[in-house]
């Protein structure tokens, strides 16, 4: 029989993907091979192929597939698998699932089933134990279980309470005797979970306390007949004791002496028992000058009750209440001798001095408080791991935290200062550019690392501005290396200096000098600038500046000193070490002027030195008439990176002197020196052959690497 589209269609919305058994069955009327009316056809189809819902092709024709999960209707805590058994796809071999599965919200499975569990909530484990609700297992287990509260109740007739843990019997309010004593009678008190005799009184006198014993004024004693005793309805009459087998208090009665104790706050007047009153409005009162005397009403008879308490240690009695004698004042401080001693709350609240306290290192206590020692004159410390800006005066006691602050100092002072580093590196906490004014020294052998914008619109961020200040000692880097548009140090003005060993490194520039600066480079060493993809200089002269930079080493550098300046002040360099430059030596180009003596000036990648454009350059070594080679420089080794470079190279159309000097050749070849373009290079008479002719790093060169 032909099975319809439609009606297949509809056996699908209900789940039944074929009506076939394990045996294969058509599906169309060409028995399935070429028909798409089960919705795949298995015609040259593998066996196992998928034809449907859990149908599958076999032999070539699209056949019930067994197997896949399935769940049953109206039961989440229970699966199966789907079957073909009978021919129809059904959800057989039915399973529970796991106990503690979720099948709802409070709701877990439990042996098939949907039972109501709410895991977390608190529960009892015992009568005096209290729990978790766990629901792992499927059913509700109160899991760690803790003690309850002491003294709660946990029997239905309040005769037991709970006392760490266990149920023990304590019948609040029924009478007792406190342990040890028979003669005295109280109450029960079960609030922390073990009976407790409490509000004990004498019990009445001729009590039998046992044996041939009875109580007399809270006490067991030997029965003797004729004995003064207390009757038991009227403690302020005296009867007389009769001993046997029930022992009494019998009369005749006569009053008791007045003023005796009768009750809680009563005593005996006239054979009755009545209020003592000691007080007779309920308050405080002071007793003395560090005790409290209160007055309270007793309820049960109505007498005004007295009961006194001793103020804590620095408290006084004032107005019915203790109240602290401060010695001192919140916050105040007093020397004694070179420690102070604090203002500070004791145990119990009041204000007294603490012992003396010893004040940190180098500080002393001064009119009240520990104060650091003025700082040397002309001299502030600034110590970055355990310095203050807030508690530190710039002593090299208490010196401040960052060189941003010393500045600020500096610059209030108005006088010369020096500002000497200590300990660590700079960097947090400071604002840069560290703008360096005139009279203002920065010196020390730390790192200062960082880098910010000078704000005058060059686009350069420097770590040092030096506005006619100094730098000595110090090591700059920038916060990120080789970082574009920055500079180690940065001058636009005035004639500051560098000098004893400064080291600045990783920079676009190294040192950057513009508008009318005039600077000092003595014993530097700089290196490593301008290796980022922008290249840059050891030292770079620009605007109108000029500088002097004499017993420094500038190497491994982009280019080593790059000289643009409009020339009014001649660039010195005096008998430095430049050398390993990645470009020229020294560039020198625009109108500036150079001026070189001394110079040792080796192996850098391209030219020695290069002379361009319209600059003036003096190269010369000429000493004086008895020493004419007494300040010549030495040129070797350079053009390491190829052919069409030289020790020096001029293309500027001032002729340049470069006489009395050392070279790799005599007469100088064409390595040694170049000139094109009509610039011109002097270089007769060189030093090269004469003896003792001066190198300043060492003996004349015998050949490159």
């Amino acid at each position: 029989m032909r099975l319809s589209l439609a009606l297949l269609a509809a056996a699908l919305a209900f789940g039944c993907t074929a009506c076939c058994g394990h045996t294969a069955v058509p599906l169309g009327a060409d028995g399935g091979r070429g028909s798409t009316d089960g919705g795949v056809s298995c015609l040259g189809k593998p066996d196992g192929t998928s034809c449907g819902l859990h149908l599958a092709c076999l032999g070539g024709l699209c056949s019930c597939q067994p197997g896949g999960s399935c769940s049953v209707a109206g039961n989440p805590c229970q699966a199966g698998s789907f079957s073909c058994g009978g021919g129809t796809p059904s959800c057989g071999n039915v399973q529970n699932l796991p106990d503690g599965t979720s099948c709802g919200t409070g709701q877990v499975c439990r042996q098939g089933s949907c039972v109501a569990c709410s895991a977390g909530s608190t529960c009892l484990a015992g009568p005096c134990l209290v729990g978790t609700l766990s629901c792992g297992s499927g059913s509700s287990q109160c899991a760690n279980p803790q003690p309850a509260q002491n003294g709660i109740s946990c029997s239905a007739d309040g005769g037991f309470v709970c006392d760490n843990g266990s149920c023990i019997a304590c019948a609040a309010g029924s009478s007792c005797n406190p342990p040890g004593n028979p003669c005295m009678v109280g109450a029960f008190d079960c609030s922390s979970g073990v009976g407790v005799c409490a509000s004990t009184i004498p019990a009445p006198d001729g009590t039998s306390c046992g044996g041939a014993l009875v109580c007399l004024g809270g006490s067991c004693t030997t029965c003797v007949t004729g004995a003064a005793c207390d009757p038991p309805t009227n403690a302020c009459q005296v009867g007389s004791l009769t001993c046997g087998a029930s022992p009494s208090c019998v009369g005749p009665y006569s009053n008791a002496p007045n003023n005796k104790a009768c009750g809680n706050g009563q005593i005996c007047q006239s054979g009755n028992c009545s209020c003592a009153n000691p007080c007779n409005q309920a308050g405080s009162t002071c007793a003395s000058g560090t005790q409290v005397a209160t007055c309270t009403l007793d309820p049960q008879n109505g007498c005004f009750l007295q009961s006194f308490s001793n103020c804590s240690s620095g408290q006084v009695c004032a107005g019915g209440s203790c109240v602290c004698q401060n010695g001192c004042s919140a916050g105040q401080v007093q020397c004694a001798g070179s420690s102070a001693e604090y203002c500070q709350a004791g145990a119990g609240g009041c204000l007294s001095w603490s012992a003396p306290t010893a004040c940190p290192g180098g500080v002393s206590c001064v009119n009240g408080a520990c104060a650091c020692p003025a700082p040397q004159a002309g001299q502030l410390v600034v110590n970055a791991s355990s310095g203050s800006d807030g508690l530190g005066n710039g002593s090299a006691s208490c010196p401040f935290a960052t060189i941003s602050h010393a500045l600020a100092v500096a610059a209030s002072q108005g006088t010369p200062v020096t500002i000497s580093l200590k300990g660590g590196s700079y960097a947090l906490g400071e604002s840069f550019p560290l703008v360096v004014p005139a009279n203002v020294t920065i010196s020390g052998g730390s790192l200062i690392q960082g880098s910010g914008p000078v704000g005058d619109g060059s686009g350069i961020s420097a770590t040092v501005v030096l506005n006619g200040g100094s730098l000595s000692g110090v090591e700059l880097k920038p916060a990120v290396q080789d970082s574009p548009s920055t500079a180690g140090i940065y001058c636009t003005a005035l004639s500051p200096s560098v000098t004893n060993g400064v080291e600045i490194h990783r920079f676009q520039y190294g040192v950057y000098l513009s508008g009318s600066c005039s600077a000092t480079i003595d014993g530097a060493d700089i290196h490593d600038n301008g290796q980022g993809s922008g290249g840059g200089d050891g030292i770079d002269v620009v605007g109108s500046a000029s500088a002097t930079v004499q017993n420094s080493h500038v190497h491994s550098n982009a280019t080593g000193v790059s000289l643009a300046s409009a020339g009014f002040n001649p660039t010195s360099l005096i008998d430095d070490e430049i050398d390993s430059n990645q470009a020229d030596g020294v560039d020198c180009l625009a109108t500036a002027k150079l001026t070189m003596r001394l110079d040792f000036v080796h192996q850098n990648h391209a030219n020695g030195v290069a002379i361009s454009a319209s600059c003036s350059a003096d190269l010369s070594g000429a000493g004086t008439a008895g020493t004419p080679c007494a300040e010549a420089n030495t040129f070797t080794c350079n053009a390491t990176g190829g052919a069409g470079a030289a020790d020096v190279i001029s293309t500027s159309s001032i002729p340049v002197a470069a006489d009395h000097d050392n070279w790799d050749f005599e007469p100088p070849s064409a390595e040694d020196v170049r000139a094109a373009s009509g610039g011109s290079v002097a270089t007769s008479p060189t030093c090269s052959t004469q003896p003792g002719a001066p190198n300043p790093q060492g003996a004349a060169p015998t050949g490159c690497p």
